[in-house]
């Protein structure tokens, strides 16, 4: 009797541990937390494009290109520290944490949305930006981190290719 029960606790210890692998394995990226800057762009009437990024405190990023974009699909790559650095940086410089949270006129229809996340100091800003008069830094900012993300010299992997609609 007492072989039965040690075999059948080793086998729920190998059950539950290969659960366990399994599991790490397929893990969605880094904590929401980690996040340190993000992108989405939205799309317009005609060929803007359309896609999110995200890139992690420890240089893991996310790309997911949904339309209009080189990349179509979800794709993940590693950034150096120096590069996450140099993009919150430019975000503290602009002084990111105290503009508005959105810059929005309801009568444009076609303006194309960007929705940009930043973490400084433990802080997370959010700002909406769907108009053409907004701050300059701002704007700035964001083709900063769309040329980021959308550079041609980035070794993106893909995980989930997207149909050409």
């Amino acid at each position: 009797m007492k072989s039965v029960t040690v075999f059948i606790w080793l086998f729920l210890i190998i059950v539950f541990s290969s659960c366990k692998t399994k599991d790490k394995a397929q893990s969605p990226p880094p904590d929401a937390d980690s996040l340190a800057l993000s992108i989405y762009k939205f799309p317009c009437f005609g060929r803007c494009p359309y896609y999110e990024a995200k890139i992690y405190t420890s240089g893991y990023a996310l790309f997911d290109g949904k339309r209009d974009t080189k990349n179509l699909g979800l794709f993940e790559a590693t950034f150096n520290k120096k590069e996450i650095e140099e993009l919150l940086n430019e975000a503290k410089r602009i002084e990111y944490m105290n503009m508005s949270d959105s810059f929005y006129n309801p009568g444009l229809a076609d303006f194309p949305a960007v929705i940009t996340s930043v973490k400084l100091n433990g802080k997370r800003k959010t700002i909406y930006n769907c108009l053409h008069e907004a701050p300059e830094e701002l704007k700035s900012f964001q083709k900063k981190l769309d040329e980021f993300f959308t550079n041609e010299n980035i070794n993106w992997h893909l995980l989930k290719a997207r149909q050409k609609n």
